[in-house]
């Protein structure tokens, strides 16, 4: 709704802030000190409560069952209420919409009567500021998924492509485009997912650089910003501001690959290895992505 960056800055978002953005999330948060709930709780309850928010014109995120306030259980649900529903409050000031949701939860749960329903203020100038940043580099976003959302697989095109806020301070913001292509085809059986991430590369400033047909780089500004952040050298990073001239680097890593991933390194037949790609035109960028997945896992992308 037109807020900028500064607008955006966690010294300056403010509660009446939540009446100027598209989305509020909204929290549903019930504590559990007898440990009386089913098992599986949201599990239990995804199904109907997402068909509710559908139904009232919100969306439902996820919900949180699995940890713990000072020892004490809780569950909690996010739910992205549309500024409309947002404004449409009770004396409590509680959207008509989230009191819905909250009737429901309360009539499956009801062992559990310690509730707190409220605006999540930090979640919703996140993703404000996640959609800012696909605003900002919407050349980037339109040609990623004009690429690959058709062509995602394995329950992936149910899984909304986001731009992530990872670091900020008063003068920069950090984060990420990521889009989630299918399960990895690393694992069988699969397990976890094979994700896009892209932005800029944050090794050379192309304002510096002087238009893009220069062929040297020059110690870079928004590098030493980064390295303040404990941004990875050749890491996609989407900046606010954003530098004047781009080159533009998406990544892709698969299998039991060292690092964050090793998580997921448990499979003794994984191999692990990282793709990334460079460009100046994010078009060429997504061409040449699209060209040499289709190398490394044929048929792992649906072709229209």
């Amino acid at each position: 709704m037109g807020l900028t960056r500064t607008d955006l800055s966690y010294n300056t978002f403010g509660p009446a802030d939540l009446m100027r953005v598209d989305y509020v999330d909204w929290s549903l948060r019930v504590n559990d000190p007898h440990e009386a709930a089913p098992e599986e709780v949201g599990e239990l309850t995804k199904t109907a409560v997402t068909e509710l928010a559908d139904s009232l014109g919100c969306k439902f995120q996820h919900c949180v069952d699995y940890d713990s306030d000072g020892g004490t259980p809780y569950y909690r649900w996010s739910v992205l209420v549309p500024q409309a529903e947002h404004r449409s409050q009770d004396p409590d000031g509680v959207p008509t919409a989230v009191n819905r949701i909250h009737q429901l939860l309360r009539g499956m749960l009801p062992g559990l009567d310690s509730w707190h329903v409220s605006p999540d203020r930090d979640w919703t100038r996140r993703r404000a500021i996640g959609e800012l940043m696909k605003e900002t580099y919407c050349d980037l976003v339109t040609a990623l998924d004009e690429e690959f959302l058709a062509a995602r697989t394995g329950g992936a095109e149910d899984l909304e492509p986001s731009a992530q806020l990872w670091h900020e301070d008063e003068r920069t913001m950090v984060g990420s485009y990521a889009i989630w292509l299918g399960h990895d085809p690393a694992y069988d059986p699969p397990h976890t997912w094979l994700v896009l991430t892209a932005g800029t590369w944050p090794e050379t400033d192309a304002d510096q650089m002087g238009p893009p047909w220069s062929t040297y780089d020059r110690p870079d500004p928004n590098k030493r910003e980064l390295d303040r952040f404990n941004v990875g050298d050749s890491a996609p990073v989407l900046l606010l501001p954003r530098p004047t001239w781009p080159i533009f680097t998406a990544k892709v890593t698969t299998g039991a690959t060292p690092g964050r991933g090793t998580i997921f390194s448990s499979d003794a037949k994984a191999v692990g290895g990282t793709h990334q790609w460079n460009a100046r035109d994010p078009r060429v960028l997504a061409a040449n992505i699209r060209r040499d997945l289709d190398l490394l896992f044929p048929g792992f992308l649906k072709h229209s």
